[in-house]
């Protein structure tokens, strides 16, 4: 594999073009949720710019939302236990992934589909903008933009986001959820009390996603008095 950042913009690049030359795998128009489809996202953004994906979310996403404590790729350094590792499950056990081992993340070229790491505190900086774009002052992009953005375009999903609406079709709730097997970490945005609620652990799995929807769950049941 080549390891440059440059190399991963070739990568995808190649990535995309495979994929858009061969007939869609389901009827145009129809829903269906793609991480293929955040790849050739992110191979047009380098495509248009010139610049890779990771260039990209530095500078237009990190950098201006004070974001210092992220990377891409699994969080830490081999051997040295600085930051919390993710787990396979291995016979019935829980086992931890060296950062170092190429199987402890998905591969480089499907960046945008999620190899983000970034601490709780920095996560936070963006999902808080993102409740700014509701209310018409997030900081990344036009307030018409974070419309479209959070609209969906199925019922209950936008670019990205799964969205609630209320019976008069504002934005209650927007979620989203991702794992890469070994770790997992959901998002719920809740414009109308303001309230942000992130959720991850280190492991991944049919266990680790239940544990998360039950956590879920019951912070829907606990918030709704509040509706």
């Amino acid at each position: 594999m080549i390891k440059t950042e440059r190399g991963m913009r070739a990568q995808r690049a190649a990535v995309a073009l495979y994929y858009l030359i061969r007939p869609p795998a389901s009827k145009a128009g129809e829903f269906a949720y793609s991480n293929l489809g955040y790849v050739i996202a992110g191979a047009i953004a380098e495509a248009r710019t010139g610049r890779t994906w990771e260039e990209l979310i530095r500078a237009e996403v990190w950098k201006p939302l004070g974001i210092t404590h992220a990377g891409f790729g699994p969080p830490g350094k081999s051997r040295k236990f600085d930051q919390p590792l993710g787990h396979e499950e291995l016979d019935g056990r829980l086992v931890a992934l060296d950062p170092a081992e190429p199987r402890s993340d998905n591969p480089q070229a499907l960046g945008p589909a999620g190899t983000i790491n970034i601490s709780l505190t920095d996560w936070l900086l963006f999902a808080q903008d993102q409740l700014d774009g509701l209310h018409g002052r997030g900081k990344l992009l036009k307030a018409a933009t974070y419309r479209t953005l959070h609209t969906p375009l199925t019922k209950n999903y936008a670019m990205g986001w799964g969205v609630l609406l209320d019976k008069d079709g504002a934005v209650s709730m927007l979620t989203h959820s991702g794992s890469n097997g070994y770790w997992v970490a959901d998002l719920r945005i809740m414009p109308r009390h303001d309230m942000i609620i992130l959720a991850v652990t280190n492991a991944g799995g049919p266990k680790a996603e239940g544990a998360m929807r039950e956590l879920g769950k019951t912070l829907r049941l606990r918030l709704k008095p509040f509706d």
